[in-house]
């Protein structure tokens, strides 16, 4: 290796190491960013050969399009929750958990009384905590926001005055906030001051009855008026904005208080969790009826694309769980408080000894302003863009995906049967009662023991047994009998009425009865259906329609997607044990220089092609290993975009330099060559790198020889000062020729030797000799004046030309040669000279 190679090498070394360490640089401060985000997008969809078989005991119950269609638009009357609650119950379902909030109370149903003209009252929030209850394993979902770090003034001195009069109207909130000295940059910048104070207000009486509900828990909203509001008259009812208040925080505090029975406490957390306001927990009835709850809130990258969640927020409180590791906790028998959060991993401890570990991470986010701790890489599987096949990739069976419908059908079923039963008891009273419309009065008394021991409005077994009662009765039999056997033309207008009317009552129960036979039939199969899908199983329910009001995300596989999958994924990911582990930024920082020297050695090494052919290869193994082999098989997730780009850049960097090096070597030989090859010389083999030699060749030139006369005596006189005279001399001498295009061939001692039309062809090469010639004459006048003014002998210059055909070419062995001319021409200017 010569000394350009090894300055070369060590420069692209140095180069290389240098891209690399910016790109670890920029990696690290997340400059790369979106580029990696793609990579681990296209991992997710084009790298699922070795994943577990997602798991088969998660049921979605999709609220869909088809759905709403046959039930109605949203937002239902909460009975009907209840009723699909009630039969999932009734199939087996092990854990039940509602992507859906319950943010406020929904006002009790005024209904037709199915016996009268009267009105039903129907409670539905009450009706929802009791299928809630009796269900013993349902989960309830809690909406959160993240809460940025306080460090305004204005916002402090707003809880400030708010709390220190809570009967504090917005206009002096307002004008006290205007007239403070401290504040009026913040003013300047901040949000509407009516807006402001609604949002300090609610918060101060949150705190207040979460202040309460701590020294008194079974403090009621009257106990709560009367501690948090005590300036307000005890027998004012309603109307007051600041009551109203009053009764939706106290409720949202009981609610977060209901909760947090099934939380973790802060203890057993070892890093604080990301603080939260729970902004929208279940009304208080719900929570205190559940057995647990989720935040069910997503943190999108910057791009919007749901890749990770956090498995545990901080509502200032307790520790509250992603909604689905609630549902997996409720699925393994583990309370939701055992959960163990450690910095890198959380830890389930299962009933049976055994621990399920979840990596997790932490993450700075600026759209927040702080750390997002328990991040948890969110394990995507199933085919692109087609969630609701994700249990299912060959697209053949959508199993584990139900419409809520499948469930409610029972309940329309029932539904049925209620309105048959109702035709039956009409019947019945037709026939028996003395006060119904047709008055045919066959058996009041009958009648009115049916009518005080009626039974459920389900209930048809019983009626099946009350219209065979009647039917048997011996006057009603009769009555039938003589209506049966009697022609119309044998009866009078009233008894055919009559005969009209108790056929109708005959026929209408009977095929009430049939049809409900036709329904029993539905439900058993419904329910042995619904049953063979969800028992012992987790059901998660929500949103899947495509209303304005339905929640989608976008993730790596999925371009709208249901924000109630995230959920299940996350159940799958804990049950089937296939979580995404990222590895240590040590690691990616050694991929990164590994890549980067590694593309280093080989554009040192290789020519520019070469060394591309081999970071193409190097760049595609590592890609192939990383995706094949560190992500799907060993579920890790090692960085991709730097490593790549540090291949690229090292390669474009290192190739750069090593042009510009040569470029630079190159200038730099050619200028050194050029002072012992004539520069035309020089210039026409630049021009032409594919001539290796210059064969000979036969052509009209012109040669010319020069010499000095009396150079002898001077050389004599001046010893060691001859080569400087000699070198002033050729100094004058060279230009001229060359000026005029002509070839300096050889330095001959005191003479020279040069030609012209070669290399390059010149027609004028005769006169352009003789005019050199002229030229070299008169430069000797001042060279002589120069000479006599440092009282040296004068010279004077020789020539002898000659113009014909000779041969010029490259003269000599292959790894010695001589670019010159041959012939009787130029033996014929070599003794004119002399």
């Amino acid at each position: 290796m010569n000394r350009f190679e090894r300055k070369l090498l060590i420069r692209n070394v140095v180069l290389g190491l240098i891209i690399s360490l910016a790109l670890v640089i920029s990696a690290s401060l997340g400059w790369v960013g979106s580029l990696e985000q793609w990579f681990y997008d296209l991992r997710v969809q084009q790298c699922q050969f070795s994943q577990q078989p997602p798991t088969d005991q998660l049921i979605h119950l999709d609220i869909d399009d088809s759905t709403l269609e046959k039930i109605s638009a949203w937002p239902w009357p909460r009975q009907v929750l209840a009723q699909v609650i009630d039969e999932l119950n009734t199939a087996s379902a092990k854990v039940i958990a509602l992507d859906v909030v319950f943010p406020e109370p929904q006002q009790p149903r005024l209904i037709p009384h199915k016996s009268g003209p009267s009105y039903e009252l129907i409670p539905d929030d009450k009706l929802l905590a009791q299928a809630i209850s009796q269900s013993h394993h349902s989960l309830l979902s809690v909406a959160v926001s993240i809460s940025t770090p306080d460090t305004s003034g204005l916002l402090k001195e707003a809880y400030h005055l708010v709390n220190a009069d809570l009967n504090l109207e917005h206009k002096a909130f307002a004008l006290k906030l205007q007239n403070h000295p401290d504040l009026q940059q913040e003013l300047e910048q901040s949000i509407n001051l009516d807006t402001l104070f609604i949002r300090t207000r609610k918060k101060v009486l949150f705190d207040h009855a979460v202040k309460l509900l701590i020294n008194e828990p079974d403090a009621d909203f009257l106990r709560a008026r009367a501690v948090i509001l005590p300036h307000l008259d005890v027998n004012f009812i309603g109307g007051s904005p600041l009551l109203s208040a009053l009764q939706k925080q106290f409720d949202r505090a009981q609610s977060m208080d209901a909760i947090h029975r099934y939380t973790t406490p802060h203890s057993g957390l070892q890093l604080p969790a990301t603080p939260v306001e729970a902004q929208l927990p279940p009304i208080a009835i719900l929570s205190q009826a559940a057995t647990g709850a989720g935040f069910v809130n997503y943190q999108p990258d910057n791009d919007g694309v749901v890749r990770s969640i956090p498995l545990t927020v901080s509502d200032g409180k307790r520790a509250l769980p992603q909604l689905g590791l609630a549902l997996a906790c409720g699925y393994l028998g583990v309370h939701p408080r055992d959960i163990r959060y450690f910095k890198n991993h959380v830890e389930i401890p299962k009933p049976d000894g055994s621990i399920i570990s979840l990596p997790v991470r932490e993450q700075y986010v600026s759209k927040v302003n702080q750390q997002i701790r328990y991040l948890y890489d969110v394990p995507w599987f199933g085919p692109v863009d087609h969630w609701e096949y994700m249990y299912d990739p060959h697209h053949k069976q959508t199993a584990q995906h139900l419409p809520l419908y499948a469930v409610y059908r029972v309940s329309h079923y029932r539904d049925e049967i209620r309105i048959n039963n109702q035709q039956i008891d009409m019947a019945i009273s037709n026939i028996l009662d003395d006060d119904s419309p047709h008055k045919l009065k066959l058996n009041p008394q009958l009648g009115k023991t049916y009518r005080e021991s009626k039974p459920q409005d389900d209930d048809v077994l019983a009626r099946e047994q009350m219209v065979s009662k009647l039917k048997k009765d011996d006057f009603v039999a009769a009555v039938y009998a003589d209506f049966l056997s009697l022609k119309p033309e044998d009866l009078s207008k009233e008894d055919l009425y009559f005969k009209t009317a108790l056929f109708d009552a005959y026929r209408a129960m009977d095929q009430a009865i049939e049809k409900n036979k036709q329904w029993i039939i539905q439900i058993t199969e419904a329910r042995k259906q619904l049953k063979k899908q969800v028992a012992g199983k987790a059901v998660i329910i929500g949103w899947a329609g495509t209303a304005a009001v339905a929640d989608f995300v976008q993730t790596p596989l999925h371009h709208r997607c249901p924000g109630v999958v995230v959920h299940g994924t996350i159940f799958n990911a804990i049950l089937n044990g296939e979580s995404w582990t990222r590895v240590p930024s040590s690691v990616n920082i050694a991929m990164i220089l590994s890549m980067g020297l590694l593309a280093t050695a080989l554009v040192a090494l290789l020519s520019p092609i070469w060394a591309l052919t081999g970071c193409l290869a190097i760049a595609g193994l590592y890609l192939g290993i990383n995706g094949l082999l560190l992500f799907d098989r060993m579920n890790l997730l090692v960085e991709v975009a730097a490593p790549l780009l540090s291949v690229g850049l090292v390669w474009s960097g290192c190739t750069l330099n090593r042009f510009i090096v040569e470029r630079t070597e190159r200038t730099r030989i050619t200028r050194r060559f050029s002072s012992y090859v004539d520069p035309a010389l020089v210039n026409y083999v630049i021009n032409n790198p594919d001539t290796a030699r210059l064969d000979g060749e036969l052509k009209e030139m012109t040669v010319v020889f020069t010499d000095l006369a009396g150079f002898t005596t001077l050389s004599e006189k001046l010893r060691e000062r001859t080569v400087p005279i000699l070198n002033e001399y050729m100094g004058l001498m060279v230009p001229i020729i060359r000026k005029h295009t002509g070839y300096v061939n050889k330095f001959l001692g005191d003479g020279m030797m040069f030609f012209y039309a070669a290399p390059l062809d010149n027609p004028n090469h005769a006169s352009d000799a003789v005019i050199t010639s002229l030229e070299l004459q008169h430069a000797m006048i001042d060279f002589n004046r120069r000479l006599k003014a440092q009282d040296l002998p004068q010279v004077a210059v020789r020539i002898g030309m000659s113009t014909g055909e000779m041969v010029v070419g490259d003269a000599g062995s292959e790894d010695a040669s001589d670019y010159t001319v041959l012939g009787d021409t130029v033996n014929l200017a070599a003794r004119l000279e002399s």
